[in-house]
């Protein structure tokens, strides 16, 4: 047998092996960063809270039950429950985070402020139910010199 001939089907087959390990191995780095589905449960909740504050009307108080939030994000350290939903009134902007350094926005587009965001614990061994409480307030209008 030829060693030229050998060797040239040995190295297509080395390049072959080597692309599918690379592929198999981001294939499951996707897998294994997406176990616990924090990245679905972020969209659902800043979706959500966008759909409420655009029908919410100035004066409304909203409570949501945030329990499986709470969970991804202990299971992600994230360190501050305080850090799991922002609310950025001058640009209507919600985020939700719930593993660190990634964060999913969401805009909503009534013309409201969301003010007194509090979140409450469940307190007690059988407890399962955390809950997010804000009140939504007209807009404040700021004059421009």
């Amino acid at each position: 047998m030829n060693n030229k001939a050998t060797s040239k089907i040995l190295m297509s087959n080395l390049i072959y092996l080597i692309l599918a390990a690379v592929f198999i191995a981001l294939m499951l780095y996707y897998i294994f960063s997406q176990a616990n589905a924090a990245n679905f449960w972020s969209q659902y909740y800043v979706k959500e809270l966008s759909k409420i504050t655009n029908l919410a009307q100035p004066g409304d108080e909203i409570t949501l039950d945030i329990h499986r939030a709470t969970i991804i994000a202990t299971k992600n350290k994230i360190p501050s429950f305080s850090e799991i939903f922002s609310f950025n009134n001058p640009d209507n902007e919600i985020c939700v985070k719930l593993s660190p350094g990634r964060k999913n926005c969401y805009h909503h587009f009534n013309n409201v402020d969301i003010t007194n965001e509090k979140i409450q614990l469940a307190a007690g061994p059988k407890a399962d139910t955390n809950l997010l409480t804000f009140e939504i307030k007209e807009k404040e209008v700021t004059e421009s010199a």
